[in-house]
């Protein structure tokens, strides 16, 4: 698609999409924001994205690897929160809207992530 640029992925990963795949481009006859609504319900996924970002960044703040405070309940937030950054349609900001929180809940994953390696190896130490 065309709003997955060359930068998401490495050289060898778009050299080999090249070479198995035809590219073309295409817009709808009808309404694109309303076809974009019909088939991906951005508002949908961007109200449950605001939650989850809500959410992880809560858990991830809570966590203790002292005493391993915060753990299973961040575990479970950072899993629905990946599930949720896996099915975002990736649209244009022209179909999606300004203030897509897609970006923001990726980051809040990453810091998450971090937090969440270190937390947890640490507790496991302890043990």
């Amino acid at each position: 698609p065309d709003n997955l640029p060359r930068a998401a992925a490495a050289v060898d990963a778009w050299n080999a999409a090249d070479a198995q795949c035809a590219w073309w481009m295409s817009r709808p006859d009808a309404n694109a924001v309303a076809l974009a609504r019909r088939l991906f319900h951005p508002a949908t996924w961007a109200t449950r994205a605001r939650v989850l970002q809500r959410r992880l960044t809560e858990s991830t703040a809570a966590l203790d690897p002292r005493l391993g405070d915060g753990i299973a309940d961040a575990f479970v937030v950072g899993a629905a929160a990946l599930a949720h950054v896996r099915a975002d349609p990736l649209l244009p900001v022209e179909l999606c809207g300004s203030g897509w929180p897609g970006d923001a809940l990726r980051q809040a994953y990453r810091d998450y992530e971090v937090a969440f390696d270190d937390t947890a190896r640490q507790w496991f130490r302890q043990r």
